[in-house]
C-alpha cells in the first residue's frame, strides 16, 4: 500500500502553498483519501506530479464537469421595480421612474 502524506508535505514536495493543494484536490486534479475531516495524499502520485505536473482541470474526479466560477445574479422579484440605471443618480431615477408610472408605493395606507 502507498504511504500517505499530509497535505503540508505535499506542499514541500510541490513547491507550492497548502492552500493550492487543498484547492487542486478539490478540483480533481489531486487525489486525496478523506480520513475524517483530513486529507492525506499518496506518496508515489505525488512524486508523480512533481515530476510531471498536473493534469488539466477539464473534468473532476467524479468524471463531472468542474464547477463554473462565476456567480450568477438572484432573479428579480416581479413585486419590485426594476433596478436603477447605472450611473444615474437615485433623484433622477426616482423622477423618471414617477413621471413613467414605474414607481410602487411600498407604504401602507
Amino acid at each position: 500500500m502507498n504511504e500517505l502524506i499530509s497535505a503540508q508535505e505535499t506542499a514541500l514536495m510541490l513547491g507550492c502553498s497548502v492552500a493550492a493543494v487543498r484547492k487542486w484536490a478539490h478540483q480533481g486534479r489531486l487525489r486525496r483519501v478523506k480520513v475524517g475531516r483530513l486529507a492525506w495524499f499518496q506518496r508515489e502520485e505525488v512524486e508523480r506530479i512533481a515530476a510531471n505536473g498536473l493534469p488539466p482541470t477539464s473534468r473532476t474526479s467524479a468524471g463531472r464537469p468542474a464547477r463554473a466560477l462565476s456567480r450568477r445574479r438572484a432573479p428579480q422579484s416581479k413585486d419590485r421595480p426594476p433596478s436603477p440605471t447605472p450611473g444615474v443618480h437615485a433623484a433622477e431615477q426616482f423622477a423618471r421612474d414617477l413621471t413613467e408610472g414605474l414607481l410602487i408605493c411600498w407604504c401602507r395606507m
